[in-house]
Parts: structure tokens; C-alpha cells; sequence
């Protein structure tokens, strides 16, 4: 079985090193409440200097960029760069492909948090940690959360480079935090139903497709046996990843409203055995964001600079 970790001599070395950010940051997790009240502060901070205004922007949407996908960062007016070593409590990403840094941008006149890079479970971080960026972002007034991730296509009728609109997830890490129920003790809906439409239109629009499909969350780290593939075909899921479940439902329990898209980064084949390297999957992310990149452009300019199709009521 692949394992997801490519990590070389000296990157493990320095993951034991008391003086490596890895360790350092550590004693930072979990975060608290003046851990997070520092971290926004930073942020209004420098948000307030790069623009050199009295008061820092409202961002609207956060955007959460997966393995691969921080090119999407490039449609993006960046005022500022904060790397996470830079952020504490967040802690540098050690995953292939995820740059470990927040931007603070704007597109189309609106503002917006990009979260170049996540932290994962596989790593070893606890829930909070996960979905710390969730709490960062509702905490400064974001209404709207735009999750990305890279998977495996389950779904026989996906290609690698498709764009899958997540609507609606199974769990299999059995860590989801903080479920939101509605009143009569049934959870809602995840995924916006509004977004999940504009996302589509988008795709027509750019010349592309998308699909709406149901996004498997594993733990990880290794890649799935061909008998875990058949098990998730067989209970509904298209896709399957190793993130983007606990952030999304972190983001409905604080009532922002959440869109998911998954970049199909290799077919995941039942019938033989396929070897799949975390470098290949970063890859081939990369090459085939372009249409991602203008999804996400057009649900930022949706939201809007007011935010007016942002928060829900709780």
C-alpha cells in the first residue's frame, strides 16, 4: 500500500528537532480562546498596514486551498502573506503541496481570507487544530467558506482533471466536530444548495463540467486497498479524500455557509492495483485547477463585497 508520506532523511530529522517549527509550534495546540483572539488580532493587524487604513477589512468568504491547489491563490489581489510559523496557533503544513501560509486578498472588490495549505488528521493534529482556520475566519466575520481538496474518483463515470461539487459526505474519520442539528434534531444540509447551483452554472459558463457527487472523508495517511475502494462505491461515495469534513461542518456549526469542490486527481480502480504517489496526486492538481480557479472566482463575486449572500441565521 502507498503510504502519503514522502517525507526525506533530513524532513524527519527535523521533525524531531526541539528547535524545528514543526516542534516549536506545537506547544501552541489546542488552541484557546486568547490564542485565538491573538491570531485575529495579527491578522486585522497586518490587513490594516498592507492597505494603510484605520480599520482592517471584513473578509466575506474564507477559502481553504488542498493538495496542489494553491495556484488558485494566483486569481487573488494579495494586500498581504502571513506564513502559519508566523500565525500561532497555526502550525506550518507538512503535506506535499500546501504552501502553510494565509493571504489576505481581495478578488473582484471583495475580501477574502485564502488559506494556502491546510493541517490534516493523518498528521497528527487534533480537531481543533484542523478546523482552526474555520474558527479564525468565522471569528473576523466570514460568512461564506469555500473548501477545496484533491481525490481519488470512485465514481466510474469520473475522469481525472474533473471538478466534482461536493453534495453531501460520508464520514469515515468519526471525528466530526460540533454537529449543527436543526430544531427538530435532524442535521441539515452541509453543502449550500444555492452554492452548489451557482457552482454548476459557473462550470457551464467557463466551458467545463462539474459534477455533484458525495465526498468520502478517510483519515489516511495510506491510499485505499482495492477492497476499501469497492466498500465506498458500494455505501454512495464518488470521490475520496483525507480532509474538508471536519472544517465544513466546524464552518455550519459557527452559520456560515459552505461550498465544497474536489479536484479528481487519479481513478481509483478496484479491479487492479495502481500505485499512487502524493506527488503525483500535488501534480496533477496543479495542472488541472484552471477551472476550479474560475469556480471559485464566481462564488466570491456572488457573496459579494456586503456579504449580503453570506451568514445564516442561527
Amino acid at each position: 500500500m502507498q503510504t502519503l508520506f514522502e517525507t526525506t532523511h533530513d524532513q524527519r530529522r527535523a521533525a524531531g528537532d526541539a528547535t524545528s517549527p514543526r516542534r516549536r509550534w506545537a506547544d501552541a495546540r489546542p488552541h484557546n480562546a486568547a490564542a485565538l483572539a491573538a491570531a485575529v488580532a495579527t491578522i486585522k493587524s497586518r490587513w490594516r498596514d498592507s492597505r494603510r487604513i484605520d480599520t482592517a477589512p471584513v473578509p466575506q468568504v474564507a477559502i481553504i486551498l488542498g493538495t496542489g491547489l494553491g495556484g488558485v491563490a494566483a486569481a487573488l489581489r494579495v494586500d498581504a502573506e502571513l506564513p502559519y510559523t508566523d500565525l500561532p496557533p497555526f502550525l506550518p503544513s507538512t503535506a506535499i503541496g500546501h504552501r502553510g501560509a494565509l493571504l489576505l486578498a481581495h478578488l473582484n472588490g471583495v475580501p477574502v481570507l485564502a488559506f494556502s495549505g491546510r493541517t490534516h488528521l493523518y498528521e497528527g493534529h487534533g480537531l481543533r487544530q484542523v478546523t482552526l482556520p474555520v474558527d479564525v475566519s468565522a471569528a473576523l466575520g466570514a460568512g461564506v467558506l469555500i473548501a477545496s481538496n484533491a481525490s481519488g474518483g470512485l465514481n466510474p463515470t469520473y475522469r481525472a482533471g474533473d471538478v466534482v461539487v461536493v453534495d453531501d459526505h460520508i464520514d469515515f474519520t468519526f471525528s466530526t466536530p460540533r454537529p449543527r442539528l436543526t430544531n427538530n434534531g435532524q442535521r441539515d444540509d452541509v453543502y449550500d444548495r444555492e452554492l452548489i447551483e451557482i457552482a454548476h452554472r459557473s462550470a457551464r459558463q467557463h466551458g467545463g463540467s462539474a459534477h455533484r457527487g458525495v465526498y468520502a472523508a478517510v483519515p489516511g495517511p495510506n491510499y485505499e486497498t482495492r477492497a476499501e475502494i469497492r466498500m465506498l462505491r458500494r455505501v454512495g461515495a464518488d470521490v475520496v479524500g483525507m480532509s474538508t469534513v471536519p472544517e465544513v461542518v466546524a464552518a455550519r456549526s459557527a452559520s456560515m455557509r459552505v461550498a465544497a469542490l474536489s479536484v479528481v486527481t487519479n481513478v481509483c480502480t478496484p479491479d487492479r492495483a495502481v500505485a499512487v504517489t502524493g506527488s503525483a496526486v500535488a501534480e496533477s492538481a496543479s495542472r488541472d485547477e484552471a477551472l476550479l480557479a474560475q469556480i471559485v472566482g464566481d462564488l466570491i463575486t456572488y457573496v459579494g463585497a456586503d456579504g449580503t449572500s453570506g451568514r445564516l441565521s442561527p
